[in-house]
């Protein structure tokens, strides 16, 4: 796990503002991010990026957060992790040709 960390740490993570202003403390989030990762035995060296954005609902806190993966063996697609303010996970797929064992794929 130390291992994966690291290499999410060293990954550019790239989070909106709007998240700093909301109070949102964006590394909770990224070590869900790690653990999901390591969990599903997904190597840390196969992690270019995390961008991180909130999810907006009119008239109301950001309540849940998106970090979008993208991996160095997908090209045309990313792992998405849905977190709540918190930082737990809510939710996890990939998308397009990012294909994962233990991941839901949609198109």
């Amino acid at each position: 796990m130390k291992t994966l960390a690291m290499g999410i740490l060293s990954a550019a993570l790239i989070a909106g503002p709007a998240m700093a202003v909301e109070g949102i403390d964006v590394t909770k989030h990224r070590n869900a991010v790690s653990a999901l990762l390591a969990e599903k035995a997904v190597p840390w060296n196969r992690v270019e990026r995390v961008v991180v954005e909130p999810v907006y609902r009119p008239n109301a806190p950001i309540t849940d957060v998106m970090a979008f993966v993208h991996l160095t063996q997908c090209r045309d697609g990313y792992l998405v992790v849905r977190l709540n303010r918190a930082g737990d996970v809510t939710q996890s797929y990939t998308r397009n040709d990012c294909k994962i064992a233990g991941f839901e794929n949609y198109n």
